[in-house]
């Protein structure tokens, strides 16, 4: 999550049951998805293996449907005063088919948004490929092709698509190579910077639960930025996987970023907060059109 994300662009997920909508565009073809280089591996610390050990790995199906909804809000804090903005409701479908996985907008409600301009929320898909099935829930930060450029995009379509980037990014959660049980830790560290700004991102998991491909871990977030003071990351929150599926199955994060603002000589400095909330679920996608 870059900085200009947390200040332009932060992410609510919310996915709840939502109309079928067939496709009208063909399943994604492996020959189709621009090629991408493996991400930078993360670094992982077990802090405690737990109990009742086992593996803890995605195996993903070779295909799979389902529907995702994707609200972005913000909450912004000035000096003790609260502004909401307006929500971003995005009805996309997740398709896994010949070793890509694309998250395929269909509908979008965008408050300040023409009508005509939806027509184009398809543009704004994300394509992710590779030359072996995950491991761990992908982080398209880290997974999108080099080649997939968003500045190719019109403005609406690059703020969908940066929006989904985000929130998907948002709930990866690597996973240690250690065999762990409930009860287990682990942290990993994210170094990610935008406008000239770096950020040290420190997440630790916690295993909370695992009954046979379902497992739930509750996260806690800290950082901050090394080269500028007062930046501070904070939040939490508790993800639940389907070790069949690619993407977080349901998750349920706030997340903050807290800045000073220094102000003109004799004036008291000023502190802005920025909240995000992500919440993530799906539901079963039915069988396609004549399928």
């Amino acid at each position: 999550m870059l900085l200009a994300s947390w200040l332009l662009l932060p992410v609510a997920v919310a996915t709840t049951p939502v109309p079928s909508t067939p496709s009208d565009s063909p399943t994604p073809d492996a020959a189709d998805a621009p090629p991408w280089t493996r991400p930078p591996p993360v670094d992982i610390t077990v802090i405690d293996q737990g109990t009742r050990r086992r593996r803890l790995a995605l195996r993903p199906r070779a295909a799979d449907r389902w529907q995702l909804q994707v609200q972005r809000t913000a909450s912004t804090v000035v000096d003790g005063e609260r502004e909401e903005s307006p929500a971003t409701v995005i009805d996309t479908e997740v398709v896994v088919a010949a070793g890509t996985i694309t998250v395929r907008p269909h509908t979008a409600d965008v408050v300040g948004a023409p009508p005509e301009g939806l027509a184009a929320v398809r543009a704004a898909a994300v394509v992710l490929g590779g030359d072996a099935p995950p491991t761990a829930p992908v982080d398209p930060a880290q997974r999108q092709p080099p080649t997939s450029d968003p500045g190719a995009l019109d403005e609406l379509a690059a703020e969908l698509h940066a929006d989904l980037v985000w929130s998907l990014g948002a709930t990866a959660v690597p996973l240690p190579t250690e065999r762990v049980g409930p009860g287990a830790r682990w942290s990993w560290t994210r170094e990610e910077g935008d406008a000239g700004v770096a950020l040290s991102q420190t997440w630790t998991a916690t295993l909370i639960a695992r009954t046979g491909r379902q497992a739930q871990v509750d996260v806690v977030l800290t950082g901050d930025a090394p080269d500028r003071e007062g930046v501070s990351l904070s939040g939490g929150g508790t993800v639940w996987l389907d070790l069949t599926r690619p993407l977080a199955r349901a998750a349920d994060l706030a997340l903050r970023i807290e800045i000073d603002v220094p102000q003109p000589d004799g004036q008291p400095e000023a502190s802005a907060a920025l909240i995000a909330r992500v919440v993530v679920a799906t539901r079963e996608a039915p069988p396609p059109a004549g399928g």
